[in-house]
């Protein structure tokens, strides 16, 4: 009945054989993230509700708890600490049909709807440490581009001190009609006299 942070556990739930547990927070965890996975494709509903009566156990009432989800596959739902401060059930149902999950997916009526599903409880990031990840991340990156200003600055700079003649060869202003390496153009380049 009771759930403990990281504990994994495997259930069948059936659409008259709900299940659900009671979770509570550690002191040193603010936000958890309730993940359910299963092999097969049969609709179910994982939803939190707060730890109260009733508890909202059937397809027909499931979703009158606080935050429910439909799932096939995978399922998951963040809950934060100070939304849940007493602690939370996390309630499992196998509908009765798959409409919920898609309008298009049915499976016979009389197949016995069983499900096998691996729930777990685990501990997500708080904000502060989401925007810790972000600001480092972007300092990394800013670092970089600073460092680079500076070069190219520093460059810059150097170049501008050298005389013209430590200038690189490739240097147009270097070039002029006065040397003697710099022809002038004829009317007749590329043509060929008899």
């Amino acid at each position: 009945f009771f759930f403990r942070l990281n504990q994994e556990k495997n259930v069948d739930v059936t659409p008259s054989q709900p299940v659900f547990y009671e979770f509570r927070f550690p002191d040193d965890v603010e936000m958890v993230l309730v993940r359910a996975s299963a092999s097969d494709d049969f609709c179910a509903m994982v939803s939190i509700q707060n730890i109260t009566c009733p508890v909202f156990d059937s397809e027909e009432n499931i979703q009158y708890g606080n935050s429910y989800q439909t799932m096939t596959y995978q399922a998951g739902i963040t809950v934060r600490k100070e939304n849940y401060p007493n602690g939370l059930y996390i309630v499992l149902v196998v509908l009765t049909n798959d409409e919920a999950c898609s309008q298009s997916f049915r499976h016979l009526i009389h197949i016995h709807r069983e499900k096998k599903v691996t729930l777990i409880v685990e501990e997500k990031i708080t904000k502060l440490e989401y925007l810790a990840a972000i600001f480092a991340g972007l300092g990394f990156c800013a670092f970089f581009y600073i460092v680079t200003l500076i070069l190219a600055c520093i460059s810059y700079i150097r170049q501008k001190r050298k005389g013209p003649l430590q200038r690189s060869l490739l240097d147009d202003s270097m070039i002029s009609p006065e040397d003697g390496n710099f022809a002038d153009p004829s009317p007749s380049y590329g043509t060929i006299q008899t």
